[in-house]
């Protein structure tokens, strides 16, 4: 029993030190809200066929300041430079969050409006 007790607190030990370490990487701070319609055709015969029509990604920052206090979201068209130097514990510009997006997910779905 002092075995597995001993192995549970190493693990979540690590497990913490490896959440603080993602929590403080300035690109999980930026996310996407999707934005989609879904079109349902049925057949005459009864089939139907569903198609995915304009699929867009809207870039979002989760932005707070130091100690984690004002936790915000901010569509990317709000965003400024400015409140990138003022994040809590990085600072986000407008250039590098478009990296991170072009560097994540397909330019033609990307959304920065």
């Amino acid at each position: 029993m002092a075995k597995k007790q001993q192995e549970y607190g190493n693990d979540s030990i690590r497990q913490l030190k490896g959440a603080d370490r993602v929590r403080k990487r300035p690109d999980n701070m930026i996310g996407a809200v999707l934005d989609i319609t879904f079109q349902k055709t049925t057949q005459s015969d009864g089939s139907s066929a569903v198609e995915m029509q304009d699929p867009k990604l809207h870039c979002v920052i989760s932005q707070y300041e130091d100690g984690w206090k004002n936790i915000r979201e901010y569509p990317y068209s709000a965003y400024t430079d400015e409140l990138g130097a003022a994040h809590g514990n990085f600072t986000l510009t407008r250039e590098y969050i478009e990296s991170v997006l072009y560097g994540s997910i397909d330019e033609q779905f990307v959304a920065l409006d």
